[in-house]
This record gives structure tokens, sequence and C-alpha cells, in this order.
């Protein structure tokens, strides 16, 4: 197919067939009448003569009046939208359509003169002709009138756009394409040049009637190119159309609408991008995708938008979805792929300065970006256990670096770009001095909390192992001074106050970790615990303690597995003990070795440590088997007073009654003051809350239900909270 196509649209073709159907009907009687009126002597041949070349001067003239301005018009539209437009007018059918209508008429009259009879008077047969001449004439004329409408429509913007793109198709595009890689060449510049100058000038009707016609147009194109039979999308001639859309025309339609100030436009056209993005990936179209991203990471780059917060904050929202998108479709080698491209991108960012004026910019990025690991344990947790890098003998299950297991680099690139965001926004405080660098920190615990708490199969555990693992080793660079501690990072460099307490933030991540997998990860959490002392010297206090559970268990050996393992922990942070039991002769024999002082660390539904204080000895334990049985512990908290651990997979009015019963025995018994209890038991349907409250006893609960994200909720869903959650919780006053 060579140019656009010569079939006249419907409306046209209904003018006409209109005008032809007035010109059949109307103009034998219209020409009866004109040739009656007009030439009153038909005997006389000078009459006749006169009338035919009257006819032929005002039809000239009439045609060159009209296609003058016609050019004219034509012209000022090619020069503002673009060159296209002539071309279009020259293969317009309309236009073909007058030329013959005009042309037959001049022609006929000519005809007439030519063979005018020399002698009078004039034969019927002669004055027949004359009258058809007539009738012509005025057809002609007819349709004049409607030529002129038709331009003038053409030539608006909405003209221009339609005539575009009703015209255009695939083959036509890789036609144009296919002999030379020439930005001029390609087929979607006309639309493109409509849609940018409309948004220069301002005409908003005009300028969203170009930008939809300019999707549809696209839209059109990848589905001949995604369902077509005989088109390879790894063409070069395709791959080069797409790469001129979605990489340059794309990205300077949002510059375009950000200098315009035009926020609907910015908004639609990133939602769109991102919607064509999202087709092509499902299509397996990773060329498009790339080129869709680049082009968002280039208005980022780009100096004279960065000011434009409506654009750039946009662009990220919708570069975030497009990153998540592909991991809720388990395309992890190109979602790594791009959030390593991203880490590189925001590098460069950094170096520019562009945390400098925006950062709030790369705070919202992170939030936007931090359910990647939740969306990969969504889709891990859906697999079967078929790959063999989830077997527990398998050499390359614990490492992260050169994994082949796809899902661990994803959430590797991820834990990076954290890293990154975190040093760009920490540049940010430390230049303003107003501004708060916790928002990397939170996601970090809220991330690793939500996560740890989804149900996992064997191959999303790997998943959760590689999450654990890189929360270790979460490097953060606060100062020049820096301490290297294991696989663990800090700055111990700084006296700032905020950096301190964002330093204890980071410290206080807490990390759970699966039942199945607890003999696995101990050696993790002896790596998270290893260090010397001086780096954990600004560590210390409340905030700064490291706590383990498991956020899930619903039964009395899943608490009596965490405990068992937590025991196990020689060391802790501190250098000291930790003690744990599971029944009185554990106990007895802990106290026996001056190793029972406990501190009773109940923070939160999800975080238990027990941590020593102070050694401290007590002769009352041995009633302690006795009052409450093996499944129970017998702490001191940090004034040493003694705290039951009550483990109990039920809790109804009598068990509380029973068991406050054995609480004030045992208090009378050994003397020891006040005797305060704990009951861990779980909670699903928060029944036990109510319950507890009226008992005076002290209760953990845990929630096996409490997923961010639930089964049945699809990812439109969960972006919706995840606004909600981002704007109630990280927006930050940046003035």
């Amino acid at each position: 197919m060579n140019g656009f196509s010569n079939h006249p649209s419907p409306n046209i073709t209904d003018r006409l067939y209109f005008y032809a159907v007035i010109s059949l009907f109307a103009g034998p009687f219209i020409a009866f009448g004109l040739g009656v009126w007009l030439i009153p002597n038909p005997e006389s041949i000078d009459n006749v003569r006169f009338l035919l070349t009257s006819i032929i001067a005002t039809q000239a003239s009439i045609l060159a009046i009209v296609f003058s301005i016609t050019i004219l018009a034509v012209q000022l539209a090619s020069n503002r939208y673009s060159p296209r437009i002539i071309n279009q007018l020259l293969e317009d059918s309309y236009l073909k359509t007058i030329l013959i209508i005009f042309g037959f008429s001049i022609g006929l009259d000519l005809a007439l003169i030519y063979f005018q009879p020399s002698t009078s008077p004039i034969q019927t047969w002669y004055l027949g002709l004359i009258y058809a001449s007539i009738a012509i004439a005025f057809a002609a004329g007819l349709h004049l009138w409607s030529f002129i409408r038709h331009i003038l429509i053409q030539t608006t913007p909405e003209g221009v756009i339609d005539s575009l793109a009703g015209s255009v198709d695939l083959e036509y595009c890789l036609d144009r394409l296919s002999e030379a890689n020439q930005t001029e060449r390609h087929p979607l510049n006309p639309f493109y040049a409509v849609v940018a100058n409309s948004i220069q000038s301002d005409e908003r009707m005009a300028t969203n009637h170009a930008f939809r016609r300019y999707i549809e147009t696209i839209e059109q194109l990848l589905e001949e190119i995604y369902e077509g039979e005989t088109v390879d999308k790894n063409n070069k001639a395709v791959k080069n159309l797409l790469t001129q859309i979605f990489g340059e025309q794309m990205p300077d339609l949002l510059t375009r609408a950000a200098i315009e100030n035009e926020k609907q436009l910015i908004s639609e056209i990133t939602a769109c991008n991102r919607q064509l993005a999202e087709t092509a990936s499902i299509n397996s179209d990773t060329v498009t995708v790339s080129n869709v991203y680049s082009g968002f990471v280039e208005i980022l780059k780009d100096q004279s938008v960065s000011e434009h917060s409506d654009l750039t904050l946009t662009v990220i929202t919708h570069s975030a979805g497009l990153i998540q998108n592909l991991v809720y479709q388990g395309e992890y080698d190109y979602a790594s792929e791009i959030l390593n491209q991203l880490n590189q991108d925001l590098a460069d960012i950094s170096e520019d300065g562009f945390e400098h004026r925006n950062h709030h910019l790369i705070e919202r990025l992170a939030v936007s970006l931090r359910a990647v690991p939740l969306l990969i344990l969504q889709n891990e947790n859906k697999n079967i256990a078929s790959d063999p890098i989830i077997s527990s003998t398998h050499p390359e299950r614990r490492r992260i670096s050169g994994s082949t297991h796809p899902a661990s680099d994803c959430l590797e690139q991820w834990h990076y770009l954290n890293i990154k965001t975190s040093q760009i926004l920490l540049k940010s405080e430390r230049r303003y001095n107003n501004y708060s660098t916790d928002v990397p920190c939170l996601i970090w615990e809220e991330t690793t909390k939500k996560a740890f708490k989804m149900r996992t199969n064997r191959y999303g555990r790997h998943c959760l192992r590689t999450l654990f693992e890189l929360a270790t080793r979460n490097l953060i660079e606060i100062d020049d001074e820096v301490v290297q501690s294991g696989s663990m990072v800090v700055s111990i460099g700084t006296q700032n106050q905020k950096i301190s307490r964002w330093i204890e933030h980071i410290a206080s991540v807490r990390i759970s970790v699966p039942i199945s997998d607890i003999e696995e990860v101990k050696n993790q959490l002896d790596i998270y615990q290893r260090g010397t002392s001086n780096t954990f010297t600004s560590l210390r206090g409340e905030n700064a303690k490291f706590m383990y559970c498991d956020p899930t268990p619903v039964t009395r050996e899943d608490y009596l597995s965490i405990l068992q393992f937590l025991s196990q922990s020689s060391k802790d942070k501190n250098g000291e003990n930790i003690i744990r039991a599971t029944s009185q002769s554990e106990l007895r024999n802990a106290v026996k070795n001056n190793l029972s002082g406990v501190d009773s660390m109940l923070k939160s539904p999800t975080d238990v440590s027990l941590q020593v204080t102070t050694p401290f000895y007590s002769n009352n334990t041995t009633q302690f088997g006795e009052a409450f049985g093996e499944d129970s512990l017998l702490v001191y908290d940090s004034n040493l007073e003694p705290v039951v651990i009550k483990i109990i997979s039920s809790l109804e009015e009598s068990d509380i009654n029973r068991l406050k019963n054995q609480r004030d025995r045992l208090e009378k018994e050994s003397k020891a003051g006040s005797l305060r209890m704990v009951i861990l038991c779980p909670d699903s349907r928060g029944e036990i809350r109510d319950l507890v409250k009226t008992h005076n006893l002290e209760f953990s609960y845990f929630d096996s239900t409490d997923y961010i994200i639930p089964r049945q909720t699809t990812l439109e869903e969960y972006i919706v909270e995840r606004e909600s959650f981002y704007n109630s919780r990280f927006v930050k006053n940046t003035s």
C-alpha cells in the first residue's frame, strides 16, 4: 500500500450521492428554464456562442478562486501541523471528483462551441446538448459548495487527525520504515505533530480529540502486530515503529503537557502509555515495555520539566505500576532488568542534583515500589515446587548473587533500589535539614513484617529466605566514617540526632522466620546478630532491640518450636545470653546455671524477645510445673518480677478462671508478690480479645489471616489501597 488510501469516507460519499441525486432530478428543469431565458432566440447562432463562452469563463473563474483559497488554507494547515496534509489533499477523492465534474462541464462547452452549426436554424439535438451543459454546470456548482465545506473541515485539527486516522495501517507503516531507519519517515509523525501543536496552542478540545485518535491508531497497530499471523514483532521495522512512538513521541508529549500545565492530559498520557505497555507485556513484547520505561526515565532526567511535580509524580507512579505489573505477571527477569536500569538512572539523577529539588518524588518512588516482594510472594505461593533451587540440599539454595532463581534476583534489585533511595533522601536531609529519612526504614519494617505473615509453600519460602538475607545486608551509607560488621554496614561516625534515630529504626526492623526453616535460618540470625560492641554502641535503647517470631502460628507445637529455636541462640547483640525454657526441668537447670534473669519483651502482636539483664535465682520454680504444666514458661522482667507465659491453642471463659486460680495459688505459695500472666493463643476472629480484657490478663494477639494482599484482591484494588496508605503515612511537607 503506497500512501494513504484513496477511498472516500462515508460522509464524503453520502454528500456526493446527495448532490448527484439533486442534480439528476432538478438539473433538467433548471437547464430548460435557463436555456429558454438565456436563449430567447434559439435560431441565433451568436446567442448560443455567447452563452457557452460565459459558462466556460464563469466556471473557470470560480474554480480558480476557490482552489487558490483552498491551497492557501491547506498550506497554513501544513505549516502548523504536518506537510503530509498537502499529500492528503492531492490524494483526496473529493478533489478528484470535483475536478472531473468541472473538467467535463468545461470540456463539453468547448466542444459545443467547436462543433457549433454554421447555419440556422439550430438543430434539436444540438439544443438538447446546450441544455445538458447548463445542467452539468449547475451540478458542478453544487458539488463545489460541498467541496468548500469539506476543505474547511479537513483543515481543522479534528479534521486533520480524522483524515489521517482512517487511512493508515500496519502495512503502510512497515513499508515506510523498511528501507531506512529515519525519524522523518515515521508514518505517525503527522498524528504526533497535530497533538503536539494542539497542546502548544492551548486548544483543549482539539488536543483531547487528537490524542484520543492517536491512541486508537496505536492500539490498532499493536493489535495487528500481536494478532497478525504474517507479522513478526521482532522485525526491525516493527521495532523501529514502536521505538519512535514510545521512546520519543510519548515523552515529548508529556513534556509539552507539563510546560503547558495540562494536568489532566499528563494523567491521560501516562495512563495510556502504561496501558499500552501492559498490553505489550502480556504479548511478551519486551521491546515495547523497555521503550515505555525508557521514555518515563527520560522525563525524570529532563531538567526543563523536573520542576513540574505533577508530571514527575504521575510518571513515577505509572513507571512503578508498570514494574509491579511485570512482577504480578511473573516476568521476573524483565522486571529485574528494569529495576537494575532504574538503579543506574537514580545514580545519574543523584549526580545531576535532582534529589535536592524534588527529593519527595524519590521517596514516592520507593513507596510505590514497596509491594514488589509481596507480589512475588503472592505469585510464588501459587506455583509448584519444581525448581531444583528450592531443594534443601541444593548448593545454590543459600546464594543470592548469581542465583538461577529469577524471583530472588528481582528481590535483590528491589533491595538495591531501596538502598539508593535511602542515600538520596539522606543527602537531601543533610542539605535542607528539614526532611525525614524514615521512609525507607518504614518500608523495610512494613514490607518484611507483612511478607512474613503470608503463608508460603516450599517454593515461596525461597523468596522469604532471600528477603531475610537482604534485610541482613541492608547497606546504608550514612557518613564517611563507615563501620563494617559481618554483612551489615552501619555508621556511628555522626552525632546527628535524626540520623541516630534513623540508625535505630533500621536496627529495629523485625525479621520473622518460617517455622519449617528454623534450623536453616538460624545461621542467618547469627550473622545478623554478629558484630563488634562498638558498632552497636549507638544502637542501644528500646528501639534497637532485635525481635524474632513467627507471626502466624496456629498450634501449641508451633509456639514451642519457636521458643525452642530461640533458646538455642547463645548470644544476643550485646554479647549476653538468651534463656529459653519449655518445661520446668529446663527452667530449673537454667536457674541452677545462674542464667535465669530474663527481660520479657512482648512489645507487639508479632514481636517476642527475651533478653538477659541480671542474673537471678528463684527457689520457687519447683512449683511451676505443677501449677502450669510443661508447655509454659516462667521468666522474669527487667524489674525482676516473675512472669508466667502460658501457651494454649484455645481460650474459653472456664480456662481463664482456671488459669487465674492457678496463678493465685502459685503467687501465694511462692510469696513472690504479684505474679503476671501472659497468654499466647491464636485468635483469627478476634473473639478472645474482648474476653481477656475483663480478666486482667496480658494478651498477645496473633491474627493468622491478616495478609497485606488477600487472595481475592486484584492488583487494581491493591494499588488503591497502596495510594491510601501512602497519603496517610508517607506524604511529607516539602515546602
